[in-house]
């Protein structure tokens, strides 16, 4: 798979996991404030995205990408391309 591919996977995975915790916050009647994290990549293998929200407790070993947070002035069909542009510049890809 190309690098441009697993980027594209990784932005997606992200995007998912961003729209579904957006969906449980409101459902609780919250408004979410979603951060982009990162893994890096060990050299080899591929780092990995996701998002999580500002009340979340943040696993070991994620990063916090930027400190701007999506909030819900953009519509679900506009993750995606938020978070690309923010994660151009990770260093998540791999050399594989």
């Amino acid at each position: 798979m190309k690098s441009w591919e697993r980027f594209s996977d990784m932005v997606t995975a992200a995007e998912e996991a961003g729209q579904a915790r957006a969906r449980q916050l409101v459902r609780e009647g919250r408004m979410p404030t979603l951060y982009l994290y990162y893994k890096a990549t060990d050299g080899d293998g591929d780092g990995a995205l996701t998002m999580f929200d500002d009340s979340d407790t943040i696993p070991e070993g994620w990063i916090l990408a930027t400190g701007e947070g999506l909030r819900c002035n953009l519509s679900y069909g506009q993750y995606w391309s938020w978070i690309r542009a923010r994660a151009l510049v990770l260093p998540v890809l791999g050399a594989n």
